[in-house]
């Protein structure tokens, strides 16, 4: 007979079932209401474009921001970055129930294993330190989590339309989602092999061909009728290619380094254990038990291991500028959870072998003592605690934004002339023409455009993009110099801007008196370099340069 592993109390555990996810979305809830910042600059930049479709519906379109990310934003981004943000809570839950579904699902594929807890899945969700940020965020990672989870939650239950459509969806997420329609044959192939078993038990013909196919078609429409779209309103067949913002060699160079330190920080560092338990247990599970359990270790490992394969490829060649980032892991966030769970759990079968025979943390009678789950629990929420404590949650404007504000503001005060340096006494010396028009500020950062209330597809944002432009502006052009967006990917060198007759007018750096990020998150600031500065709220130096020749 299978011996489970109970919680110390059979109503304990049915109550954290529902307290505990409700108590995460209440923190999320609450931080998308509260944080005025940003911890990603990317979240920034989707809700503008979000916002900027209902005055260019050609943001739909747009490759860096993915349609289903601008659209579906869109809906709330007229009332604010709040209602944004609520709604991206709203995604998190829909992916939190996501997991939990397969979390069960996964269970009942693999007998005599661990029992199925939601509120440890939901744990493990928000444990997860990028998926506990970007539950309030307005980004596209959340979104392709959704799409996958579910998708192979109705592949399990043999629904292979919805499964087929919902990963068409991710498609339209992240780049990433191609990778799932390119291997969703693969996927049907592998479920169609389980149905042919357990219809052959039972003496039942199963789905050969048309299901499939229908599946498959459903999973290319959605990126199909985008490419069409595309095609008509532009008049060329390859406008994604031309329109692609990632060049084939990245300009951050190889990160192998980055994307295996992004890896463990994507898994609090602890849960590497028992993720790599947990793909033990699935390991023993494939070789040993039947179609089902075999299923089931595909349906989890196979999005986990695809994503972390590609990204570590791009890293270690430096391609389609991946910066190997943390956040890239979301997208696979409801499958570390499920991996991680049958870790912690242990193995509960008669058939366990070598050292998975007795799980972690047990009396002599195969129990799971009770501070083994409050120790899981604390580890659980240690992310969030350490993130309040140090004062990044609510997230709050951190120093770059207080020095662009600085910026804009004297932008702002200097409509009429601008002025270039100051005598001995402190008296003006000269002054130069200024162009008074915000769109017309070149500019990388998103933030400046943000204060402004103008759109990123202002002609100061192109501006910004190409050398010729900027050579070419007229006299009183204003440009605002940082070093967090612009030196960081590759914008005009200082050099260049005197050459092209533009003169220093206004510089701020430091970190003034305003509250720094604890030393705790700083001191990563070597390990992630300069990217960092957007996250930590560390130093950062702001310059306004004018054209006067």
């Amino acid at each position: 007979m299978t011996r489970h592993l109970p919680f110390p109390k059979d109503l304990l555990s049915s109550l954290a079932d529902y307290l505990v996810p409700l108590l995460l979305i209440g923190f999320s809830l609450t931080m998308a209401i509260r944080s005025s910042g940003f911890f990603e600059l990317d979240e920034l930049t989707h809700f503008m474009k979000s916002r900027e479709c209902w005055t260019d519906w050609h943001c739909l379109l747009d490759v860096w921001g993915r349609p289903l990310c601008t659209g579906l934003y869109a809906l709330t981004a007229p009332f604010g970055l709040p209602a944004s943000r609520i709604l991206a809570v709203f995604v998190a839950v829909v992916t939190g129930i996501g997991t939990a579904q397969l979390g069960k699902v996964s269970l009942q594929l693999l007998p005599a294993q661990a029992r199925y807890h939601r509120s440890l899945l939901w744990l493990l969700l928000f444990a997860q330190p990028l998926y506990m940020l970007q539950s309030f965020a307005v980004m596209t990672e959340m979104l392709l989590a959704a799409s996958w989870v579910w998708a192979i939650v109705a592949l399990a239950n043999r629904r292979l339309l919805p499964a087929g459509l919902l990963v068409g969806l991710g498609g339209l997420a992240r780049p990433e989602g191609w990778l799932a329609i390119i291997g969703w044959p693969v996927m049907l192939w592998l479920s169609g092999r389980r149905d042919e078993a357990s219809c052959a038990s039972a003496g039942v013909f199963p789905w050969k061909f048309l299901s499939p196919c229908t599946s498959m078609l459903l999973a290319v429409i959605p990126t199909l009728l985008w490419w069409v779209v595309g095609w008509l309103t532009y008049g060329s067949a390859v406008w994604l290619l031309t329109d692609w913002p990632w060049p084939f060699r990245s300009p951050y160079g190889k990160t192998p380094g980055q994307f295996a330190l992004a890896l463990l920080i994507a898994l609090a560092l602890w849960m590497v254990l028992p993720v790599a338990t947990g793909m033990r247990l699935l390991w023993s599970r494939f070789r040993h038990g039947d179609s089902d359990a075999r299923s089931a270790t595909f349906f989890i490992l196979a999005p986990l291991l695809g994503l972390v394969t590609l990204h570590g490829f791009l890293a270690l060649f430096g391609l389609f500028g991946s910066l190997s980032l943390p956040r890239y892991f979301v997208m696979v966030a409801p499958f570390v959870a499920v991996l991680s769970s049958l870790g912690i759990q242990g193995y509960q079968g008669p058939d366990a072998i070598g050292s998975l025979r007795r799980p972690w943390f047990t009396d002599g009678r195969g129990k799971r003592a009770g501070w083994f789950w409050v120790m899981i629990g604390m580890l659980a929420v240690l992310p969030m605690v350490l993130l309040v404590a140090a004062g990044q949650l609510p997230v709050a404007e951190n120093i770059q934004f207080r020095r662009l504000d600085e910026a804009i503001r004297w932008v702002r005060e200097n409509q009429e002339a601008v002025y270039s340096s100051q005598t001995a006494s402190g008296e003006l010396a000269r002054s130069l023409p200024f162009d008074p028009n915000p769109a017309n500020v070149v500019a990388a950062h998103p933030y400046i455009y943000y204060r402004l209330g103008v759109p990123l597809s202002c002609l100061g944002h192109r501006m910004a993009f190409s050398a010729a432009s900027m050579r070419a502006a007229p006299v009183g052009t204003v440009a605002i110099v940082e070093n967090v967006i612009w030196e960081y990917d590759g914008f005009a060198r200082r050099d260049q801007l005197m050459t092209w007759g533009y003169e220093l007018v206004k510089r701020s750096r430091g970190v003034g008196t305003a509250k720094r990020a604890h030393w705790s998150l700083s001191i990563l600031q070597p390990l992630g370099g300069r990217h960092l500065l957007s996250l930590v709220g560390d130093a950062a130096q702001v310059e306004v340069w004018v054209k006067r020749r």
